[in-house]
């Protein structure tokens, strides 16, 4: 294909496949002869587009390029404020970011996305936008100022079937009881029989809102090594086996899928997962909200899960 291009971009990655292409290594292969064979760096390929060495043309078009260009359907600005640093550089500068580090691959997060046209049992304009169908939701609370999400996902009805990511919501700042009223609407719309709150800090407020009109749904996760890790390993799990899927086109939840990163404990050397939680690099939060609401399934499938809903028998 000639007129590979990027415009804004996608996510990418030292170890994704695209990486090899832009930079020329693809084509050196090992080929002595082409080992010393310039490219055009990032920015000449931003002007105008460049004739390469192996026939290709390559033009890269980031945001600002586009804006300067009369591009006028998007807010640069909105969209930095809605996507932590990294995120934002993924989607829209065409910044290659190394993933060396990242617990998931970008290969095996690609098998995740699919055309939500195929979903034929969810449309998220009516008023009861999966029906009487189950879903779970997690929530992920906003820190140093960054976004809080809320994930809903609908777990597998039949063997066989994907976990599916049916909405993120992304909310700004740090008004809980606001966050907590749209959980209620979203509460109203949908039937919810899990809902996962990290209770760190303005999550605590949330949950106990939230547990005032769903009190058998709601699920108080508090953050620790073991929950960390359980966390992580769910999703390592549900990736591993293909068993979950999201939009294609929410490239920001896979973004934050190779923000997690493997680390250690500084008393005791103890393996453990983190991502950045700065204001400037966010903490990952659409990979938290939605593990928050995996989590319900045990991290063993081989045994059925177990309602947590407990009915006493009438006297």
């Amino acid at each position: 294909d000639k007129w590979r291009t990027t415009y804004f971009s996608t996510p990418s990655s030292k170890t994704h496949p695209a990486y090899p292409f832009w930079t020329g290594d693809e084509w050196r292969g090992t080929e002595k002869a082409r080992k010393n064979i310039k490219f055009p760096t990032f920015k000449e390929m931003q002007d105008g587009g460049r004739d390469c060495p192996d026939g290709q043309w390559r033009y890269v078009i980031t945001l600002e390029d586009a804006i300067k260009g009369g591009f006028n359907l998007a807010s640069i600005e909105k969209l930095r404020n809605r996507y932590n640093k990294d995120t934002f550089n993924m989607l829209y500068m065409c910044v290659f970011v190394d993933s060396g580090a990242s617990v998931f691959k970008y290969n095996d997060l690609e098998k995740c996305w699919v055309d939500v046209g195929l979903w034929e049992d969810h449309f998220p304009d009516e008023p009861r936008p999966f029906g009487n169908r189950e879903v779970w939701g997690g929530y992920d609370p906003a820190r140093s100022g960054d976004t809080s999400a809320f994930a809903i996902l609908a777990p597998p009805s039949v063997s066989g079937e994907r976990f599916r990511v049916l909405a993120i919501y992304y909310w700004q700042g740090m008004a809980w009881k606001h966050q907590a009223k749209k959980i209620q609407e979203l509460y109203g719309r949908y039937r919810f029989t899990h809902i996962g709150i990290d209770t760190t800090g303005i999550g605590h407020g949330v949950y106990e809102m939230v547990q005032d009109f769903a009190p058998r749904e709601t699920m108080e996760i508090r953050y620790s090594l073991s929950m960390k890790t359980q966390l992580v390993l769910k999703m390592v799990d549900l990736v591993d086996e293909e068993r979950i899927e999201w939009d294609r086109e929410q490239k920001e939840i896979t973004a934050s899928f190779l923000a997690i990163r493997r680390d250690t404990t500084s008393k005791g050397g103890a393996m453990t997962f983190v991502a950045d939680r700065s204001m400037e690099t966010g903490h990952a939060d659409s990979f938290w909200a939605i593990a928050h609401g995996a989590i319900n399934e045990p991290l063993n499938t081989d045994n059925q899960r177990k309602s947590k809903w407990i009915f006493q028998k009438a006297s």
